[in-house]
């Protein structure tokens, strides 16, 4: 005699009480000086995460003089490792100079791993905001 049952599968991991989470950092005065953590998300106890994008805007409302170098980078850090996932360098100063950058970084973070946003203004004068932010989306472990 054969005894059979329905099977079911688990469901996919990004299908297990997804909940769309982001992170946004917005100065209107970012600061000179040296690189520097602006924005940080940790991926809850429990969860699990995928990145779906980051995004950053930034303007130079007023020129910087002499121009110096900009740099803002996006960083994952899974399962201890760190790696740049999104390199941004600006050698532009000028007024009302723009740069826009979307990406769509994918990864996979287990609960404790982190994306984490730093931004360095190496200008010496002149003001400079930025915009940046992150989606992902969180699920059950």
């Amino acid at each position: 005699m054969r005894i059979t049952g329905t099977s079911s599968a688990r469901a996919q991991s990004y299908d297990r009480n997804p909940i769309a989470s982001g992170t946004v950092y917005n100065n209107q005065t970012f600061a000179l000086g040296t690189l520097t953590t602006l924005l940080t998300y940790t991926v809850p106890a429990g969860r699990k995460a995928l990145i779906n994008s980051v995004f950053f805007h930034e303007l130079q409302v007023s020129a910087g003089a002499p121009a110096g170098v900009k740099v803002f980078r996006w960083v994952a850090t899974v399962g201890g490792t760190a790696a740049n996932i999104v390199s941004i360098q600006i050698n532009e100063s000028l007024a009302n100079a723009r740069t826009m950058q979307n990406s769509t970084p994918q990864a996979l973070m287990a609960a404790g791993d982190g994306l984490t946003f730093l931004g360095q203004n190496g200008d010496t004068g002149g003001q400079l905001a930025v915009i940046a932010g992150s989606l992902v989306t969180e699920f059950d472990a």
